[in-house]
């Protein structure tokens, strides 16, 4: 597994959200940062995610996110194109709306959507080859499994943070905007 994590498409740095953080409120950040992110958690070794907890909204999400530094890559979850079912593919392929360049990762590995009724952002396991974890928890292909802000995901071997924009700013004003 190589340190950085390599995603087609447009990406920005975890920096450039403080500073949105630093200069607008939630809700002007919210009508500007519309989609769901994954906020990369690049390292040497694989992640243990142990008992696996989803984070609360209590200062431990920004805490966490302090410890991964400004320099972490953020990915939108956007399809590139419509699909029919509204999923948004990430694998290795180029096809896929987020293309991730791991040897880990299988051609088609997990599939994000909406529910349409509760606007729950959900994920699936695409039946891959090195699996996916949520919270350190193995993602069973028959099923899909709802997302909340600072979720863990694991990718084969690669390592993401999931927030809804209301939970990042959440995370981040916690810890940015009152140290200052």
């Amino acid at each position: 597994m190589s340190d950085a994590v390599t995603l087609g498409g447009s990406y920005s740095y975890l920096q450039d959200y403080i500073d949105l953080v630093m200069q607008m409120d939630r809700k002007a950040f919210c009508s500007r940062v519309t989609a769901p992110v994954l906020v990369s958690e690049t390292r040497k070794k694989p992640l243990s995610f142990g008992a696996g907890v989803t984070l609360t909204t209590d200062g431990a999400q920004g805490q966490h996110l302090l410890h991964l530094g400004h320099k972490q890559q953020v990915f939108e979850i956007r399809a590139r194109k419509p699909d029919p079912l509204g999923q948004i593919m990430l694998g290795r392929m180029d096809e896929c709306d987020l293309v991730v360049a791991d040897d880990t990762i299988s051609s088609r590995h997990a599939a994000f959507q909406q529910d349409r009724e509760s606007g729950t952002f959900q994920v699936k396991d695409l039946s891959s080859r090195n699996g996916t974890k949520v919270n350190g928890n193995q993602v069973d292909p028959a099923k899909t499994i709802d997302l909340t802000n600072g979720d863990n995901l694991l990718f084969g071997d690669v390592a993401f943070v999931f927030f809804k924009p209301e939970g990042l700013y959440d995370a981040l004003e916690s810890s940015y905007k009152k140290s200052r």
